[in-house]
């Protein structure tokens, strides 16, 4: 028995066992294909969310085109594919555009909340000015701030895209701007920053001429 075997063994258990506990939706997050574990899943009669880790340039691990693979996996029966982890907005929607184009149901979007680039793509390869790896504990000054996501949502909605999220990096204030983007209205908006009332850049600063003083 090889390690592909054993490994689709493990999984076939663990999702029998999910079926017995009444689970409804699949959400699996690889870094390479695995069409049989799709299948399993879908002749299960449950609907399969499948996404990929884009960790190298161009292919998956396992040497498959990333929209290649995603249009593979739709083929075997997954109700959602797409990318997952990773990237971040910034590296993530151009292969989103390219997956589009191939694949004809559903696709997330589920990035970090990470500033990665064409020449550092995902996280893991971002570098601080001195040349170090900056994860897994330096990430901060990389972050996205509220403008990056609502631009990154508002792409989304560009490419029709029905399954988005955020991963690695999310923060309570980086979700809600990406949540109200979409034209929803959480509980949490009631926490929106009002500008109207700051010090420095709030009515009473603008009359005074405090803002422009301060903030050029």
């Amino acid at each position: 028995m090889n390690c592909n075997t054993r490994q689709f063994l493990v999984w076939r258990t663990s999702i029998s066992s999910f079926i017995q506990k009444s689970v409804t939706v699949f959400f699996w997050f690889l870094s390479n294909v695995k069409r049989l574990y799709c299948r399993f899943v879908t002749v299960a009669g449950l609907p399969a969310v499948v996404t990929l880790a884009a960790y190298t340039d161009n292919t998956t691990l396992d040497g498959v085109p990333y929209a290649e693979a995603l249009r593979r996996l739709e083929e075997e029966g997954a109700a959602v594919v797409g990318l997952n982890c990773a990237r971040g907005p910034g590296s993530m929607i151009a292969m989103l555009k390219e997956i589009r184009k191939v694949c004809k149901g559903p696709i997330a979007a589920v990035p970090v909340c990470y500033r990665t680039t064409a020449e550092q793509p995902t996280m893991q390869r971002l570098k601080t000015d001195d040349g170090k790896n900056a994860f897994p504990l330096n990430l901060g000054s990389f972050g996205c701030n509220r403008a990056d996501i609502a631009e990154f949502a508002d792409e989304c909605k560009q490419l029709h895209l029905q399954y988005a999220g955020l991963c690695c990096g999310n923060s309570p204030n980086l979700f809600r701007t990406f949540v109200e983007a979409f034209g929803r209205e959480p509980l949490a908006s009631k926490y929106r920053p009002d500008v109207s009332k700051s010090a420095l850049m709030g009515a009473d600063a603008q009359r005074a001429g405090l803002a422009q003083k301060i903030v050029f």
